[in-house]
């Protein structure tokens, strides 16, 4: 069975494409499987790259075509019946309908989700709340085919046992959108001796942000898989205060290589984290603020989240996530063969 893995422009960015890159390479390891890969010509800028990938995707020849997300409407040109679409979240409709974009809600309910969901044969969310929110957006209804599979991390990230810095600890903070909540994190950080290191283009007012508060810094955008993994290395905390996610990637991944993790008391990051993480209010700045502390100055509870977070990390291997996707994969195969014509045998 030929499975293909659509993936946006890879000018659109990596974090997605490093995921189902590494869910590839273990399905390759299934023999019945023959994997391939294809990414889209342009970037989802307009009508017309749409358009462009729409008659790519429409080209292409599989038994099984899984959209990894970000091009959603791609599910609009393959087969629905072979067809696993995956939606990683809703930031879209949730930025759109708050700041009262109607018309580009519009377009990206019907376009990136309400279409493509209900024409694709399976559609996976990766966590409950990326499940919830489409609930709300679609309709439970519509909704109800979606089947919540997690992402996993990496397996080069291994244990790096290291002393923690009480002095001058590095805190790790990957991206800057809004939801990232940097800029609440850089007030909860003000008159704490620390090292904020920043994996993602700076804004102009989170540069003053940082420079109001007196914040010591470091910052790199468009790092490598290598790279990033450098960085949770030689980090000592990992900070992830969103205000809204997917799923919460950095949790894991500092939870895999043996860092104390930061993050929101919201779903999904609750879940996500377990018991391997600290919880905190990500709208309010003190709590931050107290987080942080105590994970800098109480040994024990450190520790504590350090080992937590080995044992949560464990329910997030690639191996286990990949045969939640083979699950789905058979359905489709066996769904296809059941509907094959019985050839009759002439004497």
């Amino acid at each position: 069975m030929k499975i293909t893995y659509l993936f946006r422009n890879e000018k659109t960015g990596f974090s997605i494409e490093g995921i189902f890159s590494g869910l590839m390479e273990e399905m390759r390891l299934q023999s019945m499987y023959r994997i391939t890969a294809v990414k889209m010509r342009y970037v989802s800028s307009s009508l017309r790259s749409i358009y462009e990938n729409l008659k790519q995707a429409r080209g292409v020849s599989s038994d099984v075509y899984h959209i990894t997300g970000d091009n959603n409407y791609l599910a609009l040109a393959t087969p629905s019946d072979r067809t696993v679409l995956t939606i990683l979240d809703s930031i879209i409709l949730v930025r759109t309908w708050a700041d009262r974009q109607y018309f580009r809600f519009a377009f990206f309910w019907l376009l990136y989700y309400f279409w493509p969901i209900w024409k694709a044969g399976i559609v996976t969310a990766i966590s409950e709340k990326s499940k919830e929110d489409l609930v709300q957006f679609i309709g439970r209804r519509l909704a109800s085919k979606i089947v919540v599979v997690p992402c996993f991390y990496d397996p080069v990230l291994k244990p790096a046992p290291q002393p923690f810095n009480t002095v001058d600890p590095i805190i790790l903070h990957i991206g800057t959108p809004p939801h990232k909540n940097l800029l609440r994190l850089i007030a909860a950080l003000k008159g704490v001796r620390c090292r904020l290191d920043i994996v993602a283009e700076l804004t102009d007012e989170a540069r003053d942000a940082l420079r109001t508060n007196n914040i010591v810094y470091t910052q790199s955008q468009r790092l490598s898989q290598a790279d990033i993994i450098r960085k949770y290395q030689d980090c000592d905390l990992v900070a992830f205060v969103s205000t809204y996610e997917g799923f919460g990637m950095p949790i894991i991944e500092g939870n895999a290589i043996g860092r104390p993790v930061l993050t929101s008391n919201l779903s999904p990051m609750r879940e996500v984290a377990g018991a391997g993480a600290c919880l905190i209010d990500p709208f309010d700045v003190q709590s931050i603020r107290e987080g942080v502390l105590r994970i800098c100055e109480d040994d024990t509870y450190r520790e504590q989240l350090i080992q937590r977070g080995f044992e949560n990390a464990r329910r997030f291997t690639r191996n286990q996530i990949a045969q939640e996707y083979d699950l789905l994969y058979k359905q489709i195969g066996e769904r296809n063969r059941s509907r094959m014509p019985e050839v009759k045998m002439e004497n």
